[in-house]
Order: C-alpha cells, then structure tokens, then sequence
C-alpha cells in the first residue's frame, strides 16, 4: 500500500478475471449515478461486450482501492486505453491518482496508446497533456434518448421483421456482424462469450430478418441502472439506407420502455452522427481522441 497524499491511502492490484466484473461494474454504476448524462464514465454494458468480443489475455486492467473501495481502474485493450477514477475525489486526489494510472499505461503498453476524454473533463486533460498526450483529432459522442417519451413508429418493407434472434440463428448472426463491420474477428465462440456475460438478456439481442429469414440488420442492448445501451449495432451492406438499422433501433426503444428504462444510450463517432439522431438521439456528451507514442 502507499498514500497517493495525506488524505487517501490507496492499494493496487491486477484484474484476477471476471470474478473482477461485478465490482467493475458496480463502480461504473456508481459513478454514473453521481454525475450528470454519465460524464465520460463507461456504461455496464460496454464493460459486458468488451469482455466479450474479446479473449481474456488481451485485457490488461489494474484496479486501485481505497480500503476495499474500487476508486479508479486502467484497461488496455489493444493500445485502447481506459483511465477512469472516481467522481468524488478531491482535486489532489484525482490527480494524483489519474497519473499513476497513467504511468502504469505506459509501462503495461509498448505500442502507442490511444483515448478518448470527455471534452468537458478538464482535470483529466491537464493530467494527459502533461504526460506526453497529444489530441489525434478523432471526436465521438454519447447519445441519449428519453424513453419517458413516445417512440417514433417505422413501417417495415413487406415480410421484413424486427424481432429477437433465435437460438437456431446463431451462425447467420455473427456472419451478419462479420459482414457489417468486415470483419471476421467476431466468431461464434466470442458470440458465446458474449451471451454468457452477466448483462446479457436473450429479449435484448435484436435483428431485422428478411422475407427469406436472411438477417439484414442488429443490436445487442445491455440494460443497467435503468439505461438501456446499444452495442453494438449493424447493418449488411447489402441492406444499408432501407431504413432497417432505424428499424431495429427503435424496436430496442419499445422493448426498453416495457422493461421500465429511463435511458437509451449509444457510443459513435462522427461518421454516424446523422444516423442517430434519425433515430432519434440526442447528443449529449462529446469525446476528444487523445494519443502518446512510445519513444
């Protein structure tokens, strides 16, 4: 153990595995519960589908406690890097805490390490630009919608359906993702992953399906703390601008709504701004990309 300052003695450890999940997930919950549209920390869901698309050794995650209170974590995925501490500590604190997070990055990773920050966190700007971090001009955005108010209604083509994805439509669904995103990292053993995760809610993982039983578009929704998060979602190019991604969307909304949610809330860059909000999100927060080269 050591003491970030006089006020705080905090201890570290690495993520043992998914026993780990639940405390994770908890200190997100927490966290969003005590900021306004969540302010740059992640939803539960994005934790549930990282864990799942991804194998298990890609994840390097160090947690700090404070007693036995999760206060701050780092992950890195790939050079993708998370810094996230929590809402309530004191200037000092969090500073001191964000740097150490920080330098383990930099120790945990060899390769260039990207980010994304909340425009308006200006604690944790200061702390990356005074450890070599450098805006690399992507810019992404959290986007909400009020599921208190009434779902737009959409016209499906003729034979066309949105509904959940069976258990007899496993393969066609993780060809779909592949097709959508092309790419062919999501394989049925990572779609397992996935629907083995805590969050995971069979009635949440939705499809548009053709006529032909074909799979034209998808989403996967993870509901926590009455927010209901969409990722991911995808479309077949073959099926793009028929209005089949709006479609399942907003067949998510309704489902959300019966369920009780307050919240949807969507992750995306710049790219698909003009998609979302068709479907009618707002945005709410926006995302600078910050990078630091290892020399």
């Amino acid at each position: 153990m050591h003491a970030l300052n006089s006020s705080m003695t905090v201890s570290s450890r690495d993520f043992i595995g998914i026993t780990d999940l639940p405390s994770i997930t908890a200190f997100f919950d927490q966290a969003r519960d005590l900021v306004s549209n969540n302010r740059g920390f992640l939803h539960a869901g994005d934790v549930w589908w990282r864990f799942g698309r991804n194998e298990l050794e890609q994840h390097l995650l160090h947690l700090w406690f404070e007693s036995e209170k999760l206060i701050g974590l780092g992950w890195l995925i790939a050079g993708h890097f998370e810094i996230q501490s929590h809402p309530n500590l004191n200037d000092a604190d969090f500073d001191n805490l964000a740097r150490e997070i920080v330098d383990w990055a930099k120790s945990a990773c060899s390769t260039e390490i990207f980010t994304d920050c909340f425009a308006e966190n200006s604690r944790l700007i200061r702390v990356l630009e005074s450890s070599g971090f450098t805006p690399n001009n992507d810019e992404n955005f959290l986007f909400h919608f009020d599921l208190t108010t009434k779902i737009p209604t959409v016209e499906l083509p003729s034979g066309f359906q949105a509904r959940h994805v069976l258990e007899t439509e496993f393969e066609k669904r993780v060809n779909t993702h592949q097709d959508a995103f092309n790419s062919t990292k999501f394989t049925l053993q990572r779609y397992a992953r996935v629907r083995s995760m805590f969050g995971y809610n069979p009635e949440l993982d939705l499809v548009v399906s053709t006529p032909e039983n074909e799979l034209a578009s998808f989403c996967v929704i993870w509901l926590s703390g009455g927010v209901g998060y969409f990722e991911p979602v995808g479309t077949q190019a073959a099926f793009r601008r028929q209005g089949l991604g709006r479609a399942v969307i907003l067949e998510g909304f309704r489902r959300l709504q019966v369920l009780g949610a307050q919240t949807a809330e969507v992750f995306a860059g710049i790219k698909n701004r003009d998609f979302y909000e068709s479907c009618g999100f707002c945005v709410v927060n926006r995302f600078l990309g910050y990078s630091f080269k290892q020399e």
